[in-house]
This record gives structure tokens, sequence and C-alpha cells, in this order.
């Protein structure tokens, strides 16, 4: 999966900001086009169902447009859209209890294991699920401020300073919480992460 990464420069970005609060709708496309399978690939790792995420991160780009004329991110475009959502996401998880299931890899809905088209053999591919089975169920046991950088860090590959952004914290803050995660998952997963 390649890292969330900023489009433009901060002189570029800044001008993309003040043609969609001036209405300006290809400003308005580009945004759109250039963010959203990064965004959706974010959300989709707090939501399992994809298409509640395609929801969630479209509701984000709607409140932008329809809020556009006070729209002002704080930080880069990027960070403001992780952030908001990040935030929409765990307000899902909060009122949805269903998050705790896990969709299989490597074969549609209610096709056998053994009819799974790939040259991985079976064994090996169950084993593996297992494991990463086993390995996300304990990050989604973690606390909500670890698990989030554990995320950040690990999927989509951002840097220190843009996790801090993002989780509104220090980057030692960021640091230290992926840190305590990693011990913690280390206890609970001694096998799993060498």
């Amino acid at each position: 999966m390649p890292p969330l990464r900023h489009r433009w420069a901060a002189p570029e970005e800044h001008q993309l900001i003040h043609r969609i609060r001036d209405g300006d709708t290809s400003a308005f496309e580009t945004l759109f086009h250039s963010y959203f399978a990064a965004v959706l690939r974010f959300a989709s790792s707090f939501l399992t169902d994809r298409e509640t995420a395609e929801d969630l991160v479209q509701e984000v780009f709607a409140w932008i447009w329809i809020h556009r004329a006070e729209w002002d991110p704080s930080s880069d475009i990027l960070s403001y859209l992780l952030t908001s959502v990040r935030n929409r996401a765990l307000d899902v998880l909060r009122t949805d209890k269903r998050h705790a299931e896990i969709s299989e890899r490597y074969m549609e809905p209610g096709q056998s294991p053994a009819m799974a088209t790939t040259a991985i053999p079976i064994d090996t591919r169950v084993e593996e699920d297992e494991r990463n089975n086993i390995v996300w169920r304990v990050v989604l046991q973690l606390p909500e401020h670890r698990r989030t950088v554990l995320l950040l860090r690990w999927r989509h590959g951002l840097e220190w300073d843009e996790i801090a952004r993002i989780m509104e914290t220090s980057v030692a803050a960021a640091r230290m919480n992926h840190s305590r995660a990693l011990h913690l998952m280390r206890q609970l997963l001694p096998d799993a992460i060498q």
C-alpha cells in the first residue's frame, strides 16, 4: 500500500484552498480526485465496511464544499482530511459495535477456502490469515490513540510530524504512544511480533 503523502507545496496548496473557498468547482474536483483514494484507504483502516468508509469520506468532502466559504484547514490539506476522517470514523465505531468482524483477504463472500484462486498454498495462506487476524484483533483492542498511531505509522507510512499533526499532539507523544502500543502488543503476542 503506497504511503499517504502531500500532493502540493505549501503555496500551491494555499492557492487551491482559496480557489475552493471562492467556489471554484474545478479546484474542488482537483482536491477530490487527488485525495479521495488515499483518504478512503485511511478510513478503511478504521472501518471494515467499505461502503461505510466511502460514505464517510464523501461526507467529509461534501462538508468542505457546503462550508467552503469558512473552510480554513489549520494545517495542510492532507492532515485536515485525515483528522476529519479519523474523527468521523471513531464516531461510527463508538455507535456501531460491529467493528470486531474482519473480512478475509483472499476470498469472495461465501467462497470456500478450497476455491480461492491464488498461487499461495492454502496452508500458508491460512496460517498467515490466522496470524494477521490475531494481530488485528489485538490492535483493535488497543486504546484509541495507540491504535491510531500504529495505523498511521504502519499502514500509511506517515512520518512522526504528520502523525502528530493528525492526532493533534506532539511528536514526542506520538512516539511514546507508538512505543507503548508496541510494548503492549509484544506482551500479548510474543510469537507474532519479533
